[in-house]
C-alpha cells in the first residue's frame, strides 16, 4: 500500500518517502504516509494551475521475467476498492494536496471523477507574444517534464521553417503541443496543418484546442491509415517509445515533404527510423539532444531530415 518506485526490469516496488524528481507540488511527506492497498498504481501530475492524482485500480498486466528467464505477470493488487472506498481515499489524497482526483481503469477506458474534474490545464510559452492553454484530459498525454513542453516545441520551431502557404502534419500529435508551436512560428502566414493522433481521448483534447482556428485539421487516426494520398511541404513527428516504424516512414515519404522533424524519447527506435528515412532521399542535418528524463538512461531528440540534401 506504499508509494514506491519499480527497479528497472522488475515489478517489485521499492517503498519511498519523497521523490526528489518531482515538482514540489507533489513532495508533500503526508502523501507517502497514506494506504493505497488496493491500487495497482498512483499517477500525479501538476498542471500550471492544478494537480491531478490517477488511482488505478487494475492496469494492464505487465510482463517481466522471473530469476530463471520465464516470463511471468504482475501482480494483481490484493483486495479490490469500492467506489466508496475509493471516494474516501480521494477525499484523503485531496486535503493533502488540494488536488483534483480520478479513478482510472486503463483497460476499458474508464475514468471516473472523483474529486474536481479529471483534467488540467496546461500553459507553453512558445516565444515573444506567442501561448497557448491546453486542457489535457487525465487519461490523455502530455510531456512528462515540466519544462519539456516549452523546450521541445522551441527546437521544432527552430528547425522547422514554416513559410506562406505551407501545407504541414504533426503527427502522433497528441493533445496538439507542437500544432500550437507550428501555428505560433508561422504566425499571420497562411498555412494549413494537419493534427493527427490514434487515442481518442487526446485527439479530443486537441480538437478542443484548435476549434475556433481555421488553419487546423485534427485528424484521430493512425498515421499509417491517415496519410496515404496525402502531400505536405513539411511533417513533424513525435512516436512513442517504439518509433514510427517502417509503414509509418513509408507513407511519411511519400508525402513528398521537403523537411521531416522527428521527436524521438528512445535513441534504438529512432536510428532504427532514421535509417529508413535516409533510404527514402532524407538526410539528418541537425539534431538536438535534450535531457528530460533525468537520473535515467533516456534522452529526448529532436531531429530534422531534409530531402535530397547531404551533409
Amino acid at each position: 500500500g506504499a508509494l514506491g518506485m519499480h527497479p528497472s526490469g522488475s515489478n517489485a516496488v521499492v517503498p519511498v518517502a519523497d521523490m526528489p524528481l518531482a515538482v514540489d507540488r507533489l513532495r508533500v511527506p503526508e502523501l507517502f504516509d497514506l494506504d493505497f492497498t488496493g491500487l495497482e498504481r498512483v499517477e500525479l501530475a501538476a498542471g500550471s494551475h492544478d494537480v491531478l492524482v490517477l488511482l488505478v485500480p487494475e492496469a494492464a498486466r505487465r510482463q517481466t521475467r522471473g530469476p530463471h528467464g520465464r516470463a511471468r505477470r504482475a501482480p494483481r493488487p490484493p483486495q479490490r476498492l469500492s467506489e466508496a472506498q475509493l471516494r474516501s481515499l480521494a477525499e484523503e489524497v485531496h486535503e493533502i494536496l488540494r488536488a483534483r482526483v480520478a479513478a482510472w481503469w486503463p483497460v476499458t477506458g474508464r475514468l471516473l471523477p472523483l474529486v474536481g474534474p479529471a483534467e488540467l490545464t496546461q500553459d507553453v510559452d512558445f516565444g515573444p507574444g506567442a501561448s497557448r492553454s491546453f486542457r489535457v484530459s487525465g487519461d490523455g498525454f502530455w510531456q512528462i517534464h515540466e519544462g519539456a513542453p516549452e523546450a521541445l516545441s522551441r527546437a521544432v520551431i527552430s528547425l522547422l521553417d514554416v513559410q506562406e502557404g505551407d501545407r504541414v502534419a504533426d503527427l502522433y500529435a497528441g493533445a496538439g503541443l507542437f500544432t500550437g508551436a507550428l501555428l505560433a512560428a508561422a504566425g499571420s502566414a497562411r498555412v494549413s496543418i494537419d493534427s493527427i493522433e490514434a487515442y481518442p481521448v487526446t485527439s479530443d483534447d486537441a480538437a478542443r484546442a484548435f476549434r475556433a482556428d481555421p488553419r487546423v485539421t485534427v485528424v484521430n487516426a493512425r498515421v499509417e491509415d491517415a496519410l496515404p494520398g496525402r502531400s505536405y511541404d513539411a511533417v513533424v513527428l513525435d512516436p512513442s517509445r517504439s518509433g514510427a516504424g517502417e509503414r509509418a516512414i513509408q507513407a511519411i515519404a511519400a508525402t513528398g515533404a521537403r523537411t521531416v522533424v522527428y521527436v524521438s524519447c528512445d535513441a534504438g527506435s529512432f536510428a532504427r527510423d532514421a535509417r529508413l528515412l535516409a533510404d527514402r532521399g532524407y538526410a539528418l542535418d541537425r539534431r538536438e539532444l535534450f535531457d528530460i528524463y533525468p537520473d535515467t538512461h533516456h534522452v529526448e531528440t529532436v531531429a530534422r531530415f531534409t530531402r535530397g540534401v547531404r551533409r
